[in-house]
């Protein structure tokens, strides 16, 4: 969604074979996700749990990733937004194998707060996320492509903290730039 031609340093699945094929790719890896959960040999009452928190992390997670592309050039996204979203599409992932072991042991009730350092986690990873992108350490080719894509992130929203009107201004028509129309120099301007 983010159009990264690069992904740890490795061509993208959509770039190398085209959006439909990532798109039915990601749709395979979650149907066989399905799969060998009911395929776990244990009591089918567990195995009904774990299918259900399954579903839910999946739906957690996409609206999550949802939120943070209706949130682009948001300058009215509040950081309380940006870290439900981040412990939303990160954190929530990061839970799932926790989550289903537990389940698949027959363990349901967990304590109030149990998970919570991990969605923490799942902030503290989309954070550093936010500046490996910005200093163009992250291996998806030039930095800045958070910047390109018009993505709200940590760095942004605290600059929007002390910008002046005029910068403000001068940001938020930038991010609302289509994607194939930005420069690199406009980039590092912002970076800058």
């Amino acid at each position: 969604q983010d159009r990264d031609l690069l992904r740890r340093g490795m061509p993208t699945v959509w770039s190398r074979f085209g959006d439909h094929s990532a798109i039915n790719l990601g749709d395979y890896f979650i149907s066989s996700s399905f799969e060998f959960l009911l395929k776990t040999e244990v009591k089918p009452e567990y195995k009904c749990d774990a299918i259900e928190e399954l579903s839910n992390i999946i739906k957690q997670a996409v609206k999550g990733q949802t939120t943070e592309i209706l949130g682009r050039s948001n300058f009215h996204l509040k950081m309380e937004d940006y870290e439900s979203t981040s412990r939303a599409k990160t954190g929530s992932l990061l839970c799932l194998p926790v989550k289903l072991v537990m389940l698949l042991k027959g363990k349901k009730n967990l304590k109030e707060g149990f998970l919570k350092p991990i969605y923490d986690t799942g902030l503290a990873y989309q954070i550093q996320d936010d500046l490996s992108d910005f200093l163009g350490i992250k291996d998806r080719g030039l930095p800045g492509r958070d910047l390109k894509e018009g993505k709200m992130n940590v760095l942004i929203m605290h600059y929007i903290e002390t910008a002046t009107t005029g910068e403000k201004y001068l940001l938020q028509q930038f991010l609302k730039k289509r994607f194939d129309s930005i420069s690199e120099d406009e980039i590092s301007h912002w970076i800058q």
